[in-house]
């Protein structure tokens, strides 16, 4: 298979992918992989494939088959830290998001995850710094970093602020589920601003541009995946308010 076989297939891959198509461009990306097993770009995007899929254990290995293939370059850890904040593992989650930064300090898919974890944890203190910082190296606009500016917004006294910086994010975003993603958050912006009838058609457009494609076995892996994790004794340890 030649040189522009495999940019043809990897092209095909990313458009099933947009069209939330997992298990045809994780098809692909596998093919690719037996040509060009060290291909560590064409290993995370089956990874973000298989995380779609909830197949966690598989995008794992993967990502930290590319992580070690390219050790500068950020991506591959910021992906380890969404499957260990998605199967509840925040303390690796946590690890994984400042490996990131250490590779790339600033860089906006850390920040984002990094930022949520803090605040979740009443360091909002830290995330408002983290965030500043980040926001004071990047060279434009971020829709990683729109999304943390967003959740913090409210603590910072930045609504007016951050509801701007979304809007201008969303201007030269055009990729669907980002854009859905960040009408969600602009739409509760505006709902805390008092803009009811705004916020309202945004939240529908963001509704509208949800992926609406249905896969059985993807949802039937979600299901058995949850049903690992919300174990008796793992919902016991969470506190309480009696605790």
């Amino acid at each position: 298979m030649s040189g522009p076989d495999l940019q043809q297939m990897f092209e095909a891959g990313r458009a099933a992918f947009s069209a939330a198509r997992y298990r045809e461009a994780a098809g692909h990306f596998a093919r690719i992989l037996q040509k060009d097993p060290r291909n560590a770009g064409v290993m995370q995007a089956m990874a973000s494939a298989l995380i779609r899929m909830y197949k966690f254990a598989d995008a794992m290995k993967l990502l930290e088959r590319a992580a070690q293939l390219s050790p500068d370059q950020p991506e591959p850890w910021c992906a380890m830290g969404k499957i260990e904040l998605t199967t509840l593992n925040e303390d690796r989650a946590r690890a994984c998001y400042e490996k990131a930064l250490a590779i790339r300090p600033g860089y906006p898919v850390a920040i984002a995850g990094l930022t949520d974890l803090y605040r979740k944890h009443g360091r909002q203190d830290e995330a408002v710094t983290l965030l500043r910082e980040a926001l004071a190296i990047s060279t434009g606009t971020d829709p990683f970093l729109a999304e943390a500016y967003a959740a913090l917004a409210p603590a910072m006294g930045e609504v007016a602020e951050a509801t701007d910086y979304l809007r201008r994010a969303l201007e030269s975003e055009n990729n669907p589920e980002t854009r859905s993603t960040l009408q969600f958050y602009l739409a509760r912006l505006l709902d805390q601003a008092g803009a009811y009838e705004e916020a309202w058609e945004v939240v529908t457009r963001a509704n509208e541009l949800r992926a609406k494609t249905w896969d059985p076995d993807a949802y039937s892996a979600a299901v058995d995946r949850m049903l690992t994790l919300w174990t008796r004794d793992r919902l016991r340890s969470f506190p309480t308010s009696g605790n």
